[in-house]
């Protein structure tokens, strides 16, 4: 499974009300899901648990959308020179 599929995996168990069709990369955390801070912070540390990767907190605070949390987690992998299994 490749990462963004693995990331809508955890985005549906995290908000549940987003429906698949509109779990678009587009879809700002904030505005379209309802998160705030800690729900951010606990859906990085599911992130970090599924990939087995440490996300720091400057790279995880840009985050507004599903894209981005895509992006950063391909960035990662890449420069760790890691699949993130």
């Amino acid at each position: 499974m490749n990462i963004e599929n693995r990331v809508i995996k955890i985005l549906e168990k995290r908000f549940p009300d987003v429906r698949p069709i509109q779990r678009g990369i587009g879809l700002n955390f904030y505005e379209h899901l309802g998160a705030d801070s800690l729900a951010m912070m606990e859906l990085v540390m599911d992130l970090e648990d599924e990939f087995n990767v440490n996300i720091p907190d400057s790279k995880y605070s840009a985050v507004q959308t599903v894209g981005d949390i895509i992006r950063m987690l391909e960035d990662h992998c890449d420069q760790a020179n890691d699949n993130c299994e």
